[in-house]
């Protein structure tokens, strides 16, 4: 949402009625900006939670996220605190997807 907002006042701004990558590239990095105090305070809040983090990661990764390491019990509750929080959705068994995917790459950018 934010990304399509900061295009939208780019063009307007620049006076033009077509998009161009550089004007998705601005709006992208714009909204990241924006984004990144709000970013930075929700994973402050997850890194309380250990197991949340963890999974948090192995979302943004794309990898499993329960391991023959760990107790599933830990993990089903900081993906519960997750999905609670609206930071991840459920896509499917055992599939779960960022709300906001720009989250998901700030992750990767700055915080992995």
């Amino acid at each position: 949402m934010f990304v399509c907002s900061d295009i939208y006042f780019s063009l307007l701004e620049a006076k033009q009625d077509r998009i161009a990558l550089e004007f998705v590239r601005n709006g992208y990095d714009r909204a990241m900006t924006i984004l990144s105090p709000m970013f930075d305070q929700m994973l402050t809040e997850i890194r309380d939670s250990s197991k949340a983090h963890t999974v948090l990661n192995r979302i943004t990764r794309k990898e499993h996220i329960y391991s023959k390491k760990e107790n599933s019990a830990e993990i089903k509750r900081a993906v519960d605190y997750l999905v609670q929080k609206s930071i991840i959705a459920r896509n499917g068994h055992g599939s779960y997807r960022f709300v906001e995917p720009v989250f998901a790459d700030y992750i990767l950018r700055f915080s992995a």
